[in-house]
């Protein structure tokens, strides 16, 4: 009996797909971790059942620049609500974050930070 594939010295190498399950359940259900505020502290839930259940939904990580996503972003980790996603399409699929006033309106980050670049790139 030889070594697992891709291991070394017997132990197998965790892949990445597996490590974007174990951070997003450890995100939701620890306490401890230092995200679960942002996850789990706010109710997101993680509701798959197992790593199976996970990738057989998702499918592998099709590209290494890619991260998982919920689709809704107050929604819960669970079939249907979940992406492999770029960074750009996550930052703009965060919170909103309410920063300024400006004659009554409030303004997210994201959309003063698009505001600001349209603006930069108009002036150029």
């Amino acid at each position: 009996m030889g070594r697992p594939k891709g291991s070394k010295n017997g132990i197998r190498k965790p892949v990445p797909e597996n490590m974007a399950y174990v951070n997003a359940r450890h995100r939701c259900n620890n306490p401890k971790n230092k995200r679960y505020e942002d996850y789990g502290g706010r109710g997101i839930k993680f509701l798959f059942t197992s790593f199976e259940e996970f990738i057989t939904h998702i499918g592998s990580k099709p590209s290494p620049e890619l991260q998982l996503d919920r689709i809704e972003n107050d929604g819960n980790y669970e079939i249907g609500n979940v992406r492999w996603a770029t960074w750009e399409q996550q930052r703009e699929n965060k919170r909103k974050h309410k920063v300024h006033s400006d004659k009554g309106k409030h303004h997210s980050y994201p959309a003063n930070r698009r505001k600001k670049h349209v603006s930069q790139a108009a002036s150029a």
